[in-house]
């Protein structure tokens, strides 16, 4: 059922469905279960192979990314793509 209102754009319900059906599932084997799940890896960012600013600053000062700069993220292209795109979200129609 919720999925059905979720479906139809009808959110709120579909949320309160599920919130008033199912229970919360906490137990004593709930963060041990999460855990396993989510294995935790390193935080750290490897930037071996990640260009230096200096290489991407002459990057940017090539023609070729002058040319795909100026055609791919021109304000009219970003501003045609944001009148054609869908909505994230609408208002809810039942209130």
């Amino acid at each position: 059922m919720a999925q059905k209102q979720a479906r139809a754009g009808n959110l709120s319900k579909a949320n309160q469905t599920v919130c008033s059906v199912l229970k919360p599932a906490f137990g004593h084997d709930t963060l041990l279960k999460l855990q396993e799940k989510t294995p935790v890896g390193s935080v750290v960012f490897d930037k071996q192979l990640w260009p230096t600013t200096d290489a991407l600053d002459e990057m940017r000062r090539h023609d070729e990314w002058l040319n795909i700069q100026e055609h791919s993220f021109s304000i009219k292209k970003i501003g045609q793509y944001f009148r054609t795109c869908k909505p994230l979200s609408a208002q809810d129609a039942d209130g």
